[in-house]
């Protein structure tokens, strides 16, 4: 934790996203700033080098549903 910086998640991540699993690529995101942030309230690191690391990635689209309808 306190070697890591912002470039090999980024670097290891962006495979992903160019393969279109954005939804993956979100989840591990917002996993890593959820490590970083842990890092620093517990004193381990002074600064989370990960914050926004979701704003540099293609967002997933989001999939409006049809309502189900009863049959007649």
């Amino acid at each position: 934790m306190l070697k890591l910086k912002a470039a090999k998640p980024m670097n290891l991540l962006r495979p992903l996203e160019n393969k279109g699993s954005l939804e993956t690529v979100k989840r591990r995101t917002q996993r890593l700033n959820e490590i970083m942030t842990y890092g620093v309230n517990s004193g381990l690191i002074h600064t989370n080098p990960l914050g926004g690391i979701r704003s540099i990635y293609k967002k997933p689209k989001r999939k409006t549903w049809q309502p189900c309808v009863p049959m007649s």
